[in-house]
């Protein structure tokens, strides 16, 4: 019987769970496409930076991971900022030759780049070694890495429409943005065991994405004494004990640094979330046919959380706030508003889910599988 020849993708991110998860979802797609093919010989590469990303792999998955230093430029000027700035400028370069020797031992058919700068070492290396490239944007508006990275890039996949007006059109191909299996697999029955549910009540989901949002904390905070009819799930950010310190006590509320596996169950038993508007937390918000609160992180690049919220709204799928103008006695309104008018809820829900694409991992998959052969 003739020997498999050794199929070898590398990805690579960084940063956030906004990276990470959704090549944890095509990795699990190519695997799927594997099996359906009998190939066995393959590896998988993960290059990333920072210690969060690494510890958030780890964690999460057994996809073999190798770190790499990177920086990132920030357009807003401080002292701080300008110091960073410094430091990033000398990390770059470390991290391209790091890169260089890793990928060299590695040698994938083909590189598959998460955006954010922590994928440019990984990326521009493979573009020298002439490795085929697939680049994903998730967002309505591109980041600067990858407005860069575009031009090595053999392949752009992108999230939204919007978006490809950015980039070489030949280079494009939609897909959305993927969605991990498991998290249409949670169980309302497993919510209220894990997080000790009332299971009369209605349940409000908050996130901040993976790092938390001190502004939705200090919000939901303030509110929550008017909140006492329902469940209350909060996840509110490593970085942000201080907020919820002395509030883990409250009567049906359930606050988390941050939600592994059993945001599945939370994303299941949720009557109502809400979240920042990043890309992926809006992918699931739309698979899993969710009414939201949407409010925009005011500080994203290039405003792109704004302009993806922006989609939703226009599609009634969700209500979006700005947080500039926000006051709590209004989110505690449409809180209140969107779980006793379960018929907009509900059609709120459904204009979401019309807004999915739940096979975008498997398109991503097949694109970088077609140009690693």
């Amino acid at each position: 019987m003739k020997k498999q020849r050794q199929i070898r993708i590398l990805f690579t991110g960084g940063g956030t769970g906004g990276h990470f998860f959704p090549i944890l979802a095509i990795a699990q797609e190519i695997e799927k496409l594997f099996q359906e093919k009998n190939i066995t010989n393959y590896k998988f590469l993960l290059i990333g930076s920072g210690k969060s990303f690494k510890k958030m792999a780890q964690e999460n998955s057994d996809l073999k991971y190798k770190s790499v230093l990177s920086g990132k430029i920030r357009r807003y000027i401080t002292i701080k900022s300008i110091v960073q700035n410094l430091i990033d400028f000398f990390k770059m370069p470390i991290g391209i030759l790091q890169a260089f020797w890793k990928v060299w031992i590695f040698m994938p058919n083909a590189c598959f780049g998460k955006g954010g700068f922590a994928s440019f070492p990984a990326v521009l290396v493979s573009w020298i070694y002439r490795i085929p490239i697939i680049i994903h944007e998730s967002d309505t508006v591109p980041g600067l890495a990858n407005r860069i990275l575009s031009k090595f890039s053999t392949k752009v996949a992108i999230g939204y429409s919007n978006a490809k007006k950015y980039f070489k059109e030949t280079k494009i191909i939609f897909t959305s943005n993927p969605v991990r299996e498991e998290l249409l697999q949670g169980s309302k029955e497993q919510a209220i065991k894990f997080f000790q549910l009332n299971p009369e009540k209605q349940t409000i989901l908050v996130l901040g994405g993976s790092l938390g949002a001190r502004a939705i904390n200090d919000l939901l905070i303030y509110i929550l004494p008017n909140l006492q009819d329902y469940n209350i799930i909060h996840q509110y950010g490593n970085r942000n004990q201080d907020q919820i310190r002395g509030m883990q006590n409250i009567r049906n509320y359930n606050a988390l640094p941050f939600l592994k596996q059993e945001i599945a169950h939370a994303y299941a038993i949720s009557d109502l979330i809400i979240s920042r508007a990043g890309a992926n937390i809006l992918a699931e918000i739309a698979a899993l046919k969710k009414p939201s609160i949407l409010i925009p992180l005011p500080t994203s690049s290039f405003d792109h959380q704004r302009e993806n919220a922006m989609v939703f709204a226009k599609n009634d799928a969700a209500i979006v706030l700005e947080q500039e103008n926000l006051r709590p006695n209004i989110l505690l309104e449409k809180i209140k508003k969107l779980l006793y008018e379960k018929e907009l809820s509900r059609k709120i829900g459904e204009h979401a889910h019309e807004l999915a694409r739940l096979d975008a991992g498997k398109k991503i998959a097949q694109e970088i599988l077609k140009i690693s052969n």
